[in-house]
């Protein structure tokens, strides 16, 4: 779980829920955008992406870089990403367990949030045959929670290395263009 150690509601989820619900679960501290310098950011990003990102969201994506860093530097078959604010319910162990069950062979990457914004109210269309937990890739944005394997986590490290958009949206960038292989599950498991 990536956590913002700067911020109390962030540290309390974590504490009182996260790791009272998953308590397995690896703490990240996230790296701090209040805490990175534009000069620092100058000498290692593009005067582009600086100004589309800002250092609040370079921090978030850094963020997300570092935990991948870590799945592949570990080689970890597979690992749960989840920023601090996810709300985990009491039940995710076993709603997971049911979803990791119908997981395709391919999948590298499984969003387990979907923005409320981008959520169908009708998801027949992305039904996949077989599968009650699972569907097909739809666009969202918010990387709260996600599943994604050692290949997709190689994937998308070598993608967000070198950031020009928000972390979320270059996630999505990947799978438009047929790289990250990406499913979503029916419901928020978080």
């Amino acid at each position: 779980v990536i956590l913002l150690e700067r911020d109390s509601k962030r540290v309390k989820n974590v504490r009182e829920n996260v790791l009272a619900t998953l308590p397995e679960c690896q703490v990240v501290p996230a790296i701090d955008g209040e805490l990175l310098t534009m000069s620092w950011a100058r000498r290692q990003f593009t005067k582009e992406a600086l100004a589309r990102l800002g250092l609040l969201k370079l921090g978030c994506l850094l963020s997300h870089l570092a935990v991948l860093n870590i799945v592949v530097e570990k080689g970890l078959s597979h690992a749960l990403v989840l920023e601090d604010d996810a709300k985990v319910p009491i039940c995710f162990h076993k709603n997971l367990a049911l979803v990791l069950n119908e997981l395709p062979e391919d999948c590298e990457h499984l969003y387990l949030y979907t923005h409320p914004k981008y959520r169908h109210h009708d998801d027949t269309p992305l039904l996949i045959p077989g599968k009650c937990h699972i569907r097909q890739y739809s666009y969202t944005y918010c990387n709260v929670a996600y599943f994604v394997s050692l290949e997709g986590a190689r994937k998308l490290v070598r993608h967000l290395s070198q950031p020009y958009d928000f972390c979320d949206f270059m996630v999505n960038d990947l799978i438009k263009a047929n790289v990250l292989k990406s499913y979503m599950t029916r419901v928020n498991l978080v």
